[in-house]
């Protein structure tokens, strides 16, 4: 059913131990994504995208550390953090496809030998395994899979290693794709080609997608729905069309700012400041020291989500006073799971 839950994030805070001190990275992170939805997750270098996707799979760095949250997958509780316990299980029905496809493959495997591992330990099947992996290859618009299977990383170009990569996350037989800026290392005719077939593959199959990208015009095209991310929080989540046509939190608006401008009106203006130091973050909202309408409140206290109507939320006192959009709705931003 399109409208199961396929995925839920609930207060996900990530600390990392550093010779320094404490990095406060994710400071309650939360998201929803039902079957055969793809959102998209933008925002600055060093937000925490990557960190969302890799505590969502269960793979953050050895010195991360999970202070509160909570993740299913399918209803499933796969990551629950609480004052008394913690709960980690593999994320199950859950494929991820990294940046870089050269770093994703082995080079001393051929292709298929590293597709048929998958096949065996993720999709959890015995029979068959070769030409699992085959239908996997050809599922991502492979030429000649069965000469492809036999070959080795370093024999195929970047664009189809990408698209092994991500035969790689169908033949696990997933429900959810987690995509870490598939595209970053493409020129952009194969992006195009890329993005267009892993859009085609959620379509076709119902599966989940989010997609983490620094590119608007990528998610704008892509996506159902984006979250707009800013210094490990969330300040606005709407669909594609409602965050393009009415942007509300400032720090949205200067982000389309930013675009490049094809029609020759000016140059593009960036948005003032740096995102701030994580070992010591604004106490209030992390964009304040960077917003031109921030206040007093602003920087003491931490704004809840207010609905601007349609799905649309924005996280900013500016809603609660000014335009008077709607009371603060309940999403667990600071609430323990």
């Amino acid at each position: 059913m399109k409208n199961e839950e396929a995925l839920a994030v609930q207060n996900l805070r990530v600390n990392y131990k550093v010779y320094r001190g404490i990095l406060k990275v994710l400071d309650g992170i939360n998201l929803t994504v039902k079957r055969g939805e793809k959102i998209g997750l933008v925002g600055e270098t060093g937000c925490g995208k990557t960190t969302t996707l890799k505590a969502i799979m269960g793979i953050l760095a050895g010195n991360a550390i999970l202070s509160s949250g909570r993740v299913t997958v399918n209803g499933k509780v796969i990551l629950q953090r609480s004052a008394h316990h913690m709960v980690r299980k593999s994320a199950k029905r859950v494929a991820m496809i990294f940046q870089d496809p050269t770093a994703s493959l082995n080079p001393v495997f051929t292709i298929g030998e590293q597709m048929e591992l998958v096949v065996r330990y993720a999709a959890n099947r015995s029979s068959s395994v070769k030409e699992a992996a085959i239908n996997a290859l050809r599922l991502a618009r492979l030429p000649d899979a069965e000469r492809i299977h036999t070959n080795f990383p370093f024999q195929l170009s970047g664009g189809m290693r990408q698209r092994v990569c991500i035969a790689m996350a169908l033949a696990a037989e997933p429900n959810i794709i987690l995509a870490d800026e598939p595209t970053t290392n493409l020129d952009v005719t194969i992006q195009d080609q890329v993005l267009k077939l892993l859009k085609r593959l959620c379509d076709e199959q119902e599966l989940a997608l989010v997609l983490v990208t620094h590119s608007l015009g990528v998610a704008r095209e892509t996506c159902d729905r984006i979250y707009v991310m800013y210094a490990g929080t969330i300040v606005e989540y709407a669909s594609s069309q409602n965050i393009f046509e009415n942007p509300y939190h400032p720090y949205t608006r200067g982000l389309l700012t930013a675009l490049p401008r094809l029609t020759g009106e000016g140059i593009a203006e960036g948005i003032e400041g740096r995102i701030p130091d994580y070992l010591n973050p604004p106490q209030g909202c992390r964009f304040a020291p960077r917003c031109e309408h921030a206040t007093e409140k602003c920087f003491s206290t931490k704004p809840g989500f207010y609905e601007a109507g349609d799905g649309h939320f924005v996280s900013c006192f500016l809603y609660e006073t000014e335009r008077g959009v709607a009371s603060d709705v309940s999403h667990s931003s600071d609430t323990e799971s």
